[in-house]
C-alpha cells in the first residue's frame, strides 16, 4: 500500500440512512460513497442527519484512528460544501 494525497472535496455518489445503533454514533446516522477529482470513491459518514442526494458536493476529513489489532486506520467524514448543495453538477 502506498501513502498518496487526494483533494478535500468530492461528489456524492451514494448515501444512505442507517437506523441501527452503532457505538460512538447518533441513532439514526447517513453514510455513502464520495467520488473525488482523482478518480477514487471513498466509504464514509456524513455529518449531517438531513438527506444527502447524489452529485451533492461535500468536504472530507481524514481522521486516523487507533486500532490495537492491525495498527492505525483511516476514517472518512464528510460535511456538506457549501450554497451548491442539492444541485446536480453541470455534467449530471
Amino acid at each position: 500500500m502506498v501513502e498518496a494525497d487526494f483533494s478535500a472535496t468530492g461528489t456524492v455518489y451514494a448515501s444512505t440512512l442507517i437506523h441501527v445503533s452503532a457505538p460512538n454514533l447518533p441513532n439514526p446516522y447517513h453514510v455513502g460513497y464520495v467520488d473525488l477529482p482523482e478518480g477514487v470513491r471513498i466509504f464514509g459518514h456524513f455529518a449531517t442527519a438531513d438527506p444527502v442526494p447524489p452529485d451533492c458536493r461535500v468536504r472530507v476529513v481524514a481522521h486516523e484512528r487507533p486500532d490495537d489489532q492491525t495498527g492505525p486506520f483511516v476514517r472518512f467524514r464528510f460535511f456538506l460544501d457549501g450554497p451548491s448543495n442539492g444541485r446536480r453538477n453541470e455534467n449530471g
